[in-house]
């Protein structure tokens, strides 16, 4: 190896540990070494049922609302916490 071959290699390294320490990264280090060739994966959100029962009052609803608080799911009316009497409101 030639010396201009090991500096774009070591630039290369301290490149991919400076996007993987940045803040926010969804990788780190070792990761983005070994996933190179795959395309980033998106991390998985928590899914809401497109249809559901408000907790509350039993309603059939799409796309009902889930508290942050309990985690239970709502219909439009009941859907603040202080709507539907939540006991992890409290906590």
């Amino acid at each position: 190896m030639d010396a201009q071959t090991v500096v774009l290699f070591l630039l290369g390294v301290l490149a991919l540990a400076w996007f993987s320490f940045k803040e926010g990264s969804r990788f780190s280090f070792p990761e983005m070494v070994l996933k190179a060739g795959e395309p980033p994966r998106k991390p998985k959100k928590p899914e809401t049922p497109i249809t559901g029962k408000c907790a509350y009052c039993g309603k059939e609803v799409t796309l009902p609302f889930k508290c942050k608080y309990c985690g239970l799911l709502f219909c439009d009316e009941h859907r603040l916490p202080e709507n539907h009497s939540c006991r992890g409101l409290g906590s």
